[in-house]
């Protein structure tokens, strides 16, 4: 057996996953990582995890359509690298997140989109495709996916504590050298991302 599944067992799932990935979240709220209780990693970003979450949805609910008028799998993937970005920024510029806290950060959103991702992948593609179920497939997508985001929060991380680190007179003659450079490593980043799931990768 083989092709694509129903919209309503999509869409099932993109209900199921987030559903269960707030209540293991509620359970463990109070566990710590690196100083920091999950919930104070997430609560302040919860509607960049929103976003980034929905945007998965709909590259699997509308794909088609939103391929009609632009690339999809290249807009969603640049949507939910936007709501990675901004939410590394809120938890360094409000919460004074460390270097360390932005690395667990990565994780836990390589779990929010990629895990997401694949979890639908294995459990509702690959009930019609076997190959959706094999490890060579699941992993690897996981693997660069979640390169990807590390990417992502580390470097926008590393400009922000840069850019802290200057003092109040220099701040304001270098901030648009560092919003330029932030916004050139960020296109960098996402088109060279982009060419790999291109070139190496189908069904992105």
């Amino acid at each position: 057996m083989s092709g694509f599944p129903p919209d309503t067992m999509t869409f099932s799932f993109s209900i199921l996953y987030p559903a269960a990935f707030v209540i293991i979240c509620y359970i463990f709220r109070n566990e710590r990582v690196f100083g920091r209780s999950l919930k104070e990693y997430l609560w302040p970003i919860r509607y960049y995890i929103l976003g980034a979450m929905v945007t998965v949805a709909l590259q699997y609910l509308a794909l088609d359509y939103i391929n009609r008028f632009v690339d999809g799998a290249r807009v969603t993937q640049a949507l939910w690298a936007l709501m990675v970005a901004l939410s590394t920024i809120t938890l360094v510029q409000k919460y004074n997140f460390k270097f360390k806290n932005v690395l667990a950060l990565g994780v836990f959103f390589s779990l929010i989109i990629h895990g997401f991702k694949c979890s639908m992948r294995y459990f509702v593609y690959g009930a019609f495709d076997p190959l959706y179920r094999t490890p060579a497939y699941i992993s690897s997508r996981f693997i660069y996916g979640s390169i990807l985001v590390m990417v992502i929060s580390i470097v926008v991380a590393l400009l922000l504590y840069l850019n802290n680190e200057f003092s109040k007179e220099e701040k304001n003659a270098k901030k648009i050298s560092l919003i330029i450079l932030g916004i050139t490593s960020a296109i960098l980043i996402l088109f060279v991302a982009s060419e790999i799931y291109r070139i190496h990768f189908w069904f992105y």
